[in-house]
């Protein structure tokens, strides 16, 4: 069972919306934002997207912690 369905058992709700966020702060202070060329290379070198392809992420923006021009 994953920690995070441990904490909601036992905290109420309130409480594990706080800690979430909280988790969600550090990350993104431990980790530098993600700027749109690196983007553009994960995607192309990583998981193998060519040009002209379409793709769909869904993905919350603000957890991303990216850093667009």
């Amino acid at each position: 069972m994953f920690l995070s369905k441990i904490i909601y058992k036992l905290f109420p709700k309130s409480v594990f919306i706080a800690l979430r966020k909280i988790h969600r702060n550090i990350l993104k202070s431990i980790n530098s934002p993600l700027q749109e060329e690196e983007f553009r290379r994960i995607l192309s070198d990583k998981l193998g997207v060519k040009s002209g392809s379409v793709v769909f992420i869904h993905a919350s923006v603000d957890s991303m912690n990216i850093q667009f021009d």
